[in-house]
């Protein structure tokens, strides 16, 4: 049986990966100056993980019963991240995916609040889990800005 609380949750955590994912793609494409090199891999390392949370949480959706949204439209309409310019220095790439990785990691506390609350083990395993990833990705990002 659907718990539409927690699809229509993950529907909006789906939709906002959707735009991370773009963003980190882009930035990739984008990076210029003395930390190409490393950027471009970590940029790449990133829009990689989203893609592969991008499936994981729209057969997580099916699985309870849901439909993911599946359009650019809906992503757009039911992201916080909004798009940006792409065109930006290397540490304004660093510090807006840093922002991003925070508003995901947020989005995924309250999705593990409401799971629990309702007896999700499941989907509140796979929140925790991206949740601890994102908290060390931020740190290592802030550290690179210094």
């Amino acid at each position: 049986m659907e718990n539409s609380e927690i699809t229509t949750s993950l529907n909006r955590l789906l939709a906002n990966y959707h735009i991370h994912y773009q963003r980190s793609r882009a930035y990739h494409w984008n990076i210029k100056g003395p930390k190409f090199f490393e950027l471009h891999t970590k940029f790449e390392e990133f829009y990689t993980d989203a893609l592969l949370k991008i499936d994981a949480i729209a057969e997580r959706i099916l699985a309870l019963g849901g439909s993911p949204i599946s359009s650019l439209q809906e992503y757009i309409q039911n992201s916080e991240l909004k798009e940006g310019n792409n065109k930006i220095s290397d540490k304004e790439m660093v510090q807006k995916l840093a922002e991003d990785f925070r508003t995901l990691a947020d989005q995924e506390k309250q999705i593990m609040k409401t799971a629990n609350d309702t007896g999700d083990e499941r989907t509140a395993d796979i929140m925790n889990n991206y949740i601890a990833e994102q908290e060390k990705t931020i740190w290592m990002l802030k550290s690179f800005l210094g």
